[in-house]
């Protein structure tokens, strides 16, 4: 009969335990099979990617060999400790699950369903993973190893503690695996925010989408909030925010998420109201402790989706450029405080700088005062249907909101500032220099028409539209989206005066002449008559 020494260690060689992140089968070895011969090691694969459900099958304790999923990373610098489990005499051995540690950085039990189990009174070991994402614990002793990941702050929140055997049986339960390989996964702190376009004109609607990625143990979070600061430049639309789940990456529709689950703070620029231009959504109860929804835990990602309009500020920033961040910040289950901010794509618009000279002298000290509108294409432009400015908005022939008889709207700009050195300038400001079928998407250019609807002083209207083409040339950020265009004007001829003496003289001489043709010519007439 086999003592009951025996029997415990035959139990404990026999399970293997690990959990669902591992997915490490159990199989059981024959009962006459001697251990195999040391070393004993762990080796501990550890990479973090946006999306664990598209992780490689679960393995079964031995090196796989697996290719690491493309939208994966390996993690160099990140710290394992190793405590080894103390199995009572019962033969009771932790079950595969989630763990409860008395001290996440000192445990001295494990709590695993209604069992305490003690640990070593030091961590057996510490193994930190290389470039390749490796870390191996060596020489240990068989038996069932505790593994606590430690804190990264590229991970949303370190893996949940895991149980696992060394040596360990294999997956036919015939044999033993004496370097017992891991592959606990980390979800990325991850977080993106885009635009559905990248060129806009003033007043016109921008919408954004806020993505994040759910860890996998959101649901023992105290905190998990949304912080979006928008730039000054980006008007807020009140109640056009809407939250989405999304089950996974192959998720393409998603799931209304319903306002019971969530607070909002609407971004407002008025004293007092809202938060600076920010727009909160915090996903937390009232209550204390504060809790993160059971329901987020069912998602792998979340988005928030709201939309902007486009103020003239935009013309302040550098290049008429903006980007607008934003960032999640959270309490694990840890209790660590965290934030993790996006690096969005920009946004930006163009503009048209007219400069005015005299077409002689080249100067812009007499074409002050020149008074321009614009046009979007060619007939538009012959038929005075120019770009209206409406609110801060521009509206174009035939769009809505136009006004075909209110020529008060058209968007005019005036020339200024010119003198002997300088040309006489005006601008036409947070113009769209292309259109795309959507952000990052392929570019079509646009040109615009130039009317001169008030010459200087003392000069010509000129006779046709001026045209002016954006290209993939002129419009880049080095250029600040903006083309510079020379208009010239020729000055102004008079008309002879009518009624003055040269005239009066010109025509009694006139009259003389005539008259003494008559004279001649009845004279002429009578002597024929005679003979």
């Amino acid at each position: 009969m086999k003592s009951k020494s025996f029997v415990q260690r035959a139990a404990a060689l026999l399970m293997a335990v690990a959990l669902a992140m591992m997915g490490t089968g159990l199989g059981s070895a024959a009962y006459g099979d001697p251990f195999p011969e040391k070393p004993y090691s762990l080796t501990i694969h550890k990479y973090v990617m946006p999306d664990t459900t598209a992780a490689n099958p679960a393995n079964d304790g031995t090196d796989q060999n697996v290719s690491i999923p493309a939208d994966a990373t390996p993690l160099d610098g990140i710290t394992f400790n190793l405590y080894k489990v103390t199995i009572p005499d019962s033969g009771l051995v932790p079950v595969d699950g989630d763990y409860l540690l008395n001290s996440y950085t000192d445990p001295a039990t494990l709590t695993s369903g209604s069992e305490v189990f003690a640990l070593t009174e030091a961590k057996t070991a510490s193994v930190t993973t290389n470039e390749s994402g490796l870390a191996k614990a060596s020489n240990l002793d068989p038996g069932y190893y505790l593994v606590v990941e430690q804190p990264d702050t590229r991970v949303t929140a370190p893996a949940a503690p895991f149980v696992v055997a060394v040596p360990m049986t294999n997956s036919t339960g015939d044999g033993w695996i004496s370097d017992v390989h891991v592959y606990p996964k980390n979800e990325a702190a991850n977080i993106t925010k885009t635009a559905d376009k990248t060129v806009i004109g003033l007043g016109e609607t921008v919408n954004w989408t806020v993505r994040t990625s759910v860890p996998d143990d959101i649901a023992a979070f105290a905190k998990f909030n949304f912080i979006d600061r928008l730039d000054s430049a980006l008007d807020y639309l009140p109640d056009s925010l809407e939250l989405r789940g999304f089950t996974s990456s192959a998720d393409k529709t998603g799931t209304v998420i319903t306002a019971d689950n969530y607070t909002v703070t609407e971004p407002s620029k008025e004293s007092g109201v809202g938060n600076n231009n920010t727009l909160t959504v915090a996903f937390n109860t009232s209550g204390q402790p504060l809790t993160v929804p059971a329901g987020l835990a069912d998602y792998k990602f979340i988005e928030l989706r709201f939309a902007t309009t486009v103020n003239d500020d935009i013309l302040q920033r550098t290049n008429h450029e903006l980007d607008n961040t934003a960032s999640v910040k959270f309490t694990n289950r840890f209790n660590e405080e965290k934030t993790i901010q996006d690096t969005s794509e920009k946004i930006h618009t163009g503009s048209i700088i007219i400069n005015k000279v005299d077409t002689n002298t080249r100067q812009g000290v007499n074409v002050n005062g020149a008074k321009f509108k614009i046009a979007s294409s060619p007939s538009n432009a012959n038929e005075g249907h120019y770009i209206q400015l409406i609110d801060g908005q521009l509206v174009d022939y035939q769009q809505n909101g136009y006004e075909e008889d209110n020529h008060d709207l058209d968007w005019a700009v005036t020339t200024s500032g010119g003198s002997e050195s300088q040309a006489a300038t005006a601008v036409f400001a947070g113009l769209p220099d292309y259109t795309e079928v959507s952000a990052g998407g392929t570019k079509t250019y646009l040109s615009y028409y130039l009317v001169e609807v008030q010459a200087p002083t003392g000069y010509n209207l000129l006779t046709e539209p001026v045209q002016v083409n954006f290209t993939a040339e002129n419009s880049t950020v080095t250029t600040s989206y903006t083309i510079d265009t020379t208009v010239k004007n020729s000055t102004g001829f008079t008309l002879p005066k009518t009624g003055g003496m040269g005239t009066v003289a010109f025509t009694a001489g006139g009259l003389v002449l005539i008259g003494l043709a008559l004279a001649l010519l009845i004279r002429s007439l009578r002597r024929r008559r005679s003979n």
